[in-house]
């Protein structure tokens, strides 16, 4: 397969990032494979288990004129890590500083305009049967890091799913956990994350569950705290064969990847992680990429080529990583869901669609994007970057919507016009 990446320099204006940090978009992949993408953050796993480099290792031949991406620090990798407690926990606070002094030097001089060091302290923790022990671990960590990296923002717990972290958020704050979290790491996962019919993100009830897990936090974070969905995807019901995804597997794949992200971006997440890079053998197509060698090469294979999914990731990425979010669109129609963006040119991205449990929704609306009376013409992309115009009149906007997302890049002032519900402690 091949794909065909999206300019979208037409239409938006790129306008350079105050900080780093605003990026929005991170993969589970291969340096290559992401940056095709367009993604910025990855995965720096620097656990106690792995190790981290030496302050002198550190120099600047990695810079932000460079095609590295941002570095996301996973430090679950220690003795016990989804169990316990670290065995010696007087050494797991000495390295964790330690962590924390190398990164802040990596900040300062190959990536001097990022504002923080983001560190996430466990991975999908299953395993732990004491809230107090966790809590300990929590706390050894911050006061470590933040010894180490002024800098430091600490996140956790990072639960498979969203309301499993709910669950454990409940069990884990009589015992003191948010005093030492900066911020929110999860993982975007809800009951079934399979590719299936009447499966997808809208009819299992994610954005229920993102409203009600915001809702949680705003009681115990700070206003704009940081969140971040470091791992989100689909995979195939069966293996692969020769005949194996279908065109409908396929389609399916992209879809709810794609709204899932939008949806978690759009109800609050500052970042979203895509998962995985190609497609790996113990579990069943969640890459955004075909592996060519399946099934000699298990992981991080020589050749790949683009899913519908890499391409509609490309498009999703060079629409909304430049923006802010500002809601859930209201007054529509029961099946059909929205999200509204402002980038930071100052236009609003509008993204929408309809859905069903047949994978065959479809709806008609009028979007109001001016005032009464008011006509002009507003720019349409679909799922894979492709660019109309589409004209309104009295401030209205037509729109005929299906199961694939369709972005709509309106003037800023649309924002006058357009109903939004604003995230929790957004």
């Amino acid at each position: 397969t091949f794909g065909i990446l999206p300019d979208f320099s037409g239409v938006l204006s790129p306008v350079p990032f105050a900080h780093l940090d605003d990026h929005r978009f991170g993969f589970q992949a291969p340096a290559d494979e992401a940056h095709l993408i367009g993604t910025t953050w990855i995965n720096q796993q620097w656990g106690m288990s792995v190790g981290c480099p030496s302050i002198g290792s550190i120099g600047t031949n990695s810079t932000e004129s460079s095609l590295s991406q941002l570095p996301y620090y996973c430090l679950d990798r220690f003795p016990n890590g989804n169990t316990g407690l670290p065995p010696d926990l007087n050494a797991y606070q000495s390295y964790m500083q330690t962590v924390g002094q190398v990164a802040a030097v990596r900040l300062t001089k190959q990536f001097p305009t990022q504002a923080h060091n983001y560190y996430q302290i466990t991975w999908e923790p299953g395993g732990w049967t004491s809230a107090a022990d966790m809590v300990t671990l929590y706390q050894t960590a911050y006061q470590a890091l933040h010894a180490g990296d002024s800098n430091a923002i600490v996140l956790g717990t990072t639960d498979c799913c969203m309301n499993d972290q709910v669950g454990e958020f409940n069990w884990l704050g009589p015992a003191g956990i948010w005093q030492w979290l900066d911020g929110i790491s999860f993982h975007g996962y809800i009951q079934d994350y399979l590719v299936q019919l009447g499966k997808g993100p809208d009819e299992q009830g994610i954005v229920g569950m993102m409203r009600n897990f915001r809702s949680l936090l705003a009681q115990h974070m700070p206003a704009h705290f940081k969140m971040v969905c470091s791992e989100l995807s689909y995979g195939y019901p069966n293996a692969p064969t020769a005949t194996y995804p279908d065109t409908l597997t396929l389609d399916m794949h992209a879809v709810y990847n794609m709204r899932s992200h939008i949806i978690l971006l759009g109800e609050g997440a500052n970042t979203s992680f895509f998962f995985f890079g190609a497609d790996y053998v113990y579990e069943n197509g969640f890459g955004f990429y075909f592996n060519l060698d399946w099934p000699g090469t298990p992981f991080y294979p020589n050749d790949t080529s683009p899913k519908p999914t890499a391409m509609a990731g490309a498009t999703l990425v060079r629409l909304l990583d430049h923006t802010t979010s500002l809601g859930a669109i209201q007054g529509l129609p029961a099946d059909v869901t929205g999200y509204l963006f402002r980038d930071a040119s100052g236009k609003v991205i509008a993204a929408l669609w309809a859905h069903n449990t047949t994978f065959s929704g479809s709806d008609t609306i009028n979007l109001p994007v001016a005032a009464a009376g008011a006509g002009g013409s507003v720019n349409l992309v679909d799922m894979m970057g492709n660019i109309t115009t589409a004209s309104y009149a009295n401030g209205q906007l037509p729109l005929m919507l299906g199961e694939t997302p369709v972005y709509v890049i309106a003037n800023g002032t649309a924002t006058n016009f357009i109903s939004v519900l604003t995230p929790a402690g957004l």
